[in-house]
């Protein structure tokens, strides 16, 4: 199984320790940035398969930093958490970005996207 690589870009500054005890990051190469332009400029580098922007109101730094993440060129999923204000019509229409405060909810479909189940057929 291939190792999932995950990009937290924080701008409310919640730190490695506190994404470890709310998402499944077992068997994931975790990249954790608190400055944007570092991860932003780290996107190509890495290439994650998962991109999780965390910040409340949107502001241009954030709006700046979704788009940069939705720009790259690949299937990278991208979680833009607790947006508490409304979202331009053209960025949350693209089908790679999840709009969502943070909760259960959005922490299981995260888990699910880290570790996906596969269901084996059942042969006779």
């Amino acid at each position: 199984m291939k190792i999932k690589k995950v990009f937290i870009i924080s701008f409310n500054c919640y730190t490695k320790e506190f994404w470890k005890q709310v998402l499944n990051l077992n068997q994931v190469d975790l990249y954790h940035w608190k400055d944007y332009h570092n991860g932003i400029n780290n996107f190509t580098t890495v290439w994650p398969d998962i991109i999780i922007i965390e910040g409340g109101y949107p502001t241009k730094s954030i709006t700046l930093c979704v788009e940069s993440a939705l720009k790259l060129k690949c299937n990278s999923k991208v979680f833009w958490i607790d947006p508490t204000s409304s979202v331009d019509s053209e960025v949350e229409s693209n089908k790679r970005l999840v709009v969502a405060p943070l909760s259960s909810d959005l922490v299981n479909q995260i888990n699910r996207n880290l570790h996906p189940v596969t269901i084996q057929p059942h042969l006779n």
